[in-house]
C-alpha cells in the first residue's frame, strides 16, 4: 500500500497496522474471520491518511483509528461473519440481519458517545487550562518547558 498512501515510511503506521490487524484478528476464532484483521489493518492505514491529512485533525499516533475505526470495524464484522457456538449468526453466513443491525447499532451509539463526551472535555479543558503549549515552548522543546531537562543531546535550535 506504500504505492498508494506513502504512508508506509512512518515507523507509526505499522504500529497502528499491528494494532488494529493483531487486535481484530486474534478476537475470532474462526480462520475467515483472520480476514477482519486484516481488513482492519488495511483500513487503519488509509482511515490514518483521512483524520490527519483531509480531516486536518492532529492525531500523530493514528489513535483515532485504531481504536475508534478500527474498533467500529471490529464491532460490525461480528454482524458481518459472527457465530455463536456452530451457528452463523451474521448477515454472510446464514445468520440473517439481526446481528449486524444489533452490532451497528451499538457501534453508532458508542462513537456518539465517544465524540460527545470528548467535545465536553476537551472544551472545558481548552477553556480552563488550554490544550496547546505557545509557540516559543514549542521551538524551544518541550522536553525544557514541561520537565526543565533536555532529553536529546545535540541541535537545540529548531525552524
Amino acid at each position: 500500500m506504500d504505492w498508494i498512501t506513502g504512508r508506509l515510511k512512518e515507523p507509526t503506521t505499522y504500529l497502528a497496522l499491528a494494532l488494529a490487524g493483531v487486535g481484530l484478528g486474534f478476537m475470532f476464532s474462526l480462520p475467515i474471520l483472520t480476514w477482519a484483521g486484516i481488513i482492519g489493518g488495511i483500513i487503519v492505514v488509509f482511515s490514518i491518511e483521512l483524520i490527519e491529512k483531509k480531516l486536518k485533525i492532529d492525531d500523530a499516533i493514528g489513535a483515532v483509528s485504531v481504536h475508534g475505526v478500527a474498533g467500529f470495524w471490529g464491532t460490525i464484522v461480528i454482524g458481518l461473519w459472527g457465530v455463536d457456538g456452530d451457528t452463523g449468526i451474521g448477515l454472510f453466513n446464514g445468520g440473517g440481519s439481526a446481528q449486524f443491525v444489533s452490532q451497528l447499532i451499538g457501534a453508532l451509539a458508542y462513537m456518539v458517545w465517544a465524540i460527545v463526551t470528548a467535545f465536553i472535555v476537551f472544551s472545558a479543558l481548552k477553556y480552563t487550562m488550554g490544550l496547546r503549549v505557545t509557540e516559543q515552548e514549542e521551538l524551544e522543546g518541550l522536553d525544557l518547558s514541561e520537565h526543565d531537562a533536555i532529553a536529546y543531546a545535540g541541535k537545540r535550535k529548531r525552524e
